[in-house]
């Protein structure tokens, strides 16, 4: 179901969540800039464990916070839920969101791609998802990139967050922008410089 671009807002999602409740078949729900915010989010969340075959949720270029993603996360703390990818780009979430979703992660079974760019993630958020990554074996695609932080550089950056996930099977980082993926086998330093 594609409904982007609607201006449906807080109440919008609630209503339309109400009615999505029975739909047993629903794969893919789009609803991207739609000014949803807090309130919207929560009701989303509550839908998630009901909508036993929701591969796919955009909720990118919303208004969406820490309570909404407090309620995403709720939604989807569970081993058995069918959501795959998750698109929370360009939202309002900080730190305290992150932690968690980074606690969401820890705890869900099925989740396999999650977008969390452009958001007000700083470095200790950045971290709590990556400490939940650790938790999760499916997760195989994390972007996300950080809010403006004149404390840290992007160097001292990239080298805590190598740090964070070493001993796991991620195997790229972008310091553009903090793009992780995961693949079956672990990479290992080269002993000579590429050419």
């Amino acid at each position: 179901l594609y409904m982007g671009c609607n201006k449906i807002g807080n109440v919008g999602a609630q209503r339309l969540t109400a009615g999505l409740k029975h739909s047993a078949n629903l794969q893919c729900l789009n609803l991207s800039i739609n000014r949803i915010g807090d309130d919207g989010a929560i009701a989303i969340g509550s839908l998630i464990p009901r909508l036993k075959r929701l591969k796919m949720m955009v909720l990118s270029r919303n208004m969406i916070g820490d309570q909404g993603a407090a309620g995403i996360a709720e939604g989807l703390a569970t081993k058995t839920s069918s959501l795959v990818l998750l698109d929370l780009s360009s939202n309002r979430i900080s730190d305290l969101g992150a932690k968690l979703v980074g606690k969401m992660l820890q705890q869900n079974g099925g989740l396999q791609k999650l977008f969390l760019h452009s958001n007000k993630l700083k470095m200790e958020g950045e971290r709590a998802v990556m400490n939940g990554i650790k938790q999760n074996v499916l997760l195989d695609e994390l972007d996300v990139y950080l809010f403006p932080n004149e404390d840290a550089n992007s160097d001292d950056h990239m080298t805590a967050m190598n740090r964070s996930i070493n001993g796991s099977s991620m195997i790229h980082m972008d310091s553009e922008r903090s793009s992780v993926t995961r693949s079956t086998a672990i990479s290992t330093p080269s002993s000579t410089p590429p050419t």
